[in-house]
């Protein structure tokens, strides 16, 4: 009960993982100053090469620079919306895997760990049902283990594929 109440804490943090939801929000903003710079350019010169021909080609990029001023306002003001749509909606796969990790951790240090349920929104929901299969099966083989008075190996020194094979 205790880890449900610290999980549904976490999740209302804004950041599970500043690592990879920084690493988003600078890949967003990266494509949103690309996207700025081409969309200014390319509707500044075609208002600049369809303008008054009459007219010399600094006053029309001047005119032009006033009039898209207000759409660049326009345009860095939907930067904040943004970023913020995107740390929520990686909340949506970040915060499954965060909880997957802790639950492995529990479970390799402390020979116990709770089942998962993640909300029914959250990407990778069949990881959970996967790791409470390998976690029951795991906890039997324990319990098994520790009937006959056997040890489960610390660390496996060969890839499983290869122990398979022999």
């Amino acid at each position: 009960m205790n880890q449900s109440k610290d999980y549904k804490k976490m999740r209302k943090q804004k950041y599970i993982d500043s690592h990879v939801q920084g690493a988003l929000c600078k890949r967003i903003f990266l494509h949103w100053c690309v996207f700025f710079i081409v969309s200014m350019l390319a509707i500044g010169g075609i208002q600049v090469l369809l303008g008054n021909p009459a007219e010399p080609l600094s006053q029309r990029i001047a005119e032009q620079f006033g009039q898209l001023f207000f759409f660049g306002v326009v345009l860095a003001s939907l930067l904040p919306a943004f970023m913020l749509d995107t740390v929520r909606f990686s909340n949506r796969f970040v915060g499954p895997f965060a909880r997957l990790r802790r639950c492995m951790r529990e479970l390799a240090q402390f020979d116990k760990s709770e089942s998962i349920h993640f909300r029914d929104n959250d990407f990778w929901s069949d990881a959970a049902s996967e790791f409470n299969s390998l976690r029951t099966r795991y906890l039997e083989y324990k319990r098994l283990c520790d009937e006959n008075n056997l040890k489960l190996p610390e660390t496996v020194e060969q890839p499983i594929s290869q122990n398979a094979a022999r």
